[in-house]
């Protein structure tokens, strides 16, 4: 494509070859500031370009080339590699596509971005109309935008590394929080088995005892009954077998007198069971109630008339009767006794004294 002589458009311009050549030579030093490595707005290298996902940068990164090309089509364009509407309609589309992003840009681009479609739409008319321009205005409002780009809400190495720990530290704190309440809540549902568990055991057990309870005789109900008011809280299964033990070593004695010594030496549940559960052996628990122990009796009152013995080998036991007037009517020091002592009280004694002797059984 042919030059374009700068004399047409102004006749003061020089237009010898030299000065030809040194426009373009600038242009071509434009062109380079243009096109190197991102650049403050006072020309020092910018630093790296931040990994971002903020607005601000998101717009700088489509700005980028699209300022790039155009001006690299507008210093094209000054020394010769273009001329006329074919370069107009090229950086019309460039006008288009900043314009595009100036509709989404952020406030803080806003002004200088409308500057630089300004001188850049300006820059196209001239071109188009055959005037040689160098772009200045345009070179000097997308520096502006650059600056901004570079300099405001990008985040610096420092933050991006601070903001890549804080986002691994809450993901682990997440992770960590997941796993305890996926731990509770397992704790929690272990829990909650264990209680059904236990609360189902508790109620067979509560159904297993009430069907026992149903089965009980009536007298079964009393002794469990005077068996509770003895004892205390107590198992029902337990008391009865305890009381049905009870009557069953009862009955292995051999006679009323061993029964009724049994029976005196194992007061309590013992009582209770021949009271209920074992009525044939009353006999000889009303006999055990009846059983002398050391001290003095009146005869009718407290000593009943009858035949009393003490256990086996008694020692050292002395008794003797006494007539109504306190009289000695007959007694006895024994020192040993292998079957133990018998004595007879008449119903016309008056008393009757014991000494060493242990408790007298009614025979």
């Amino acid at each position: 494509m042919p030059d374009i002589d700068p004399s047409a458009a102004d006749p003061k311009i020089n237009t010898r070859p030299w000065h030809r050549m040194a426009l373009r030579v600038t242009a071509l030093i434009v062109l380079l500031s243009l096109t190197a490595c991102a650049q403050t707005g006072d020309g020092r290298p910018a630093p790296e370009a931040p990994m971002t996902g903020l607005a601000l940068a998101e717009t700088c990164s489509a700005l980028d080339p699209l300022l790039t090309e155009a001006s690299a089509l507008l210093v094209g364009r000054i020394v010769g590699e273009g001329a006329g509407a074919e370069v107009s309609d090229e950086l019309t589309h460039y006008v288009a596509a900043l314009e595009d992003v100036l509709g989404r840009a952020p406030q803080a681009l806003q002004s200088d971005l409308s500057a630089v479609i300004k001188a850049l739409d300006r820059a196209n008319e001239q071109l188009g109309s055959g005037v040689a321009v160098t772009g200045y205005e345009f070179i000097g409002t997308s520096g502006r935008v650059r600056a901004t780009c570079e300099t405001t809400g990008i985040k610096t190495a420092a933050e991006q590394k601070a903001a890549i720990e804080k986002e691994a530290a809450e993901k682990e704190a997440a992770i960590e929080k997941e796993a305890a309440e996926k731990e509770a809540a397992a704790e929690k549902k272990a829990a909650e088995k264990k209680a059904a568990i236990k609360k189902a055991a508790i109620a067979k057990k509560a159904a297993l005892q009430a069907k026992i309870e149903a089965s009980y005789t009536d007298v079964e109900r009393r002794y469990l009954k005077a068996y509770a008011d003895w004892a205390g809280k107590t198992n029902p299964a337990k008391a009865l077998h305890k009381g049905r033990a009870a009557c069953k070593k009862t009955g292995s004695r051999s006679s009323g007198y061993s029964r009724a010594r049994y029976l005196l030496n194992h007061a309590g549940y013992t009582d209770i069971a021949v009271k209920y559960l074992c009525t044939d052996y009353m006999p000889d628990l009303r006999k055990s109630e009846r059983a002398l122990y050391e001290g003095d009796y009146s005869v009718g009152k407290k000593a009943r008339p009858g035949t009393y013995r003490t256990e086996p080998r008694t020692t050292d036991c002395y008794w003797e009767r006494n007539s109504r007037g306190g009289d000695i009517i007959a007694n006895d020091l024994i020192t040993f006794a292998a079957s133990g002592a018998t004595v007879t009280i008449l119903s016309s004694d008056g008393g009757f004294s014991t000494t060493g002797c242990g408790p007298w059984i009614p025979l």
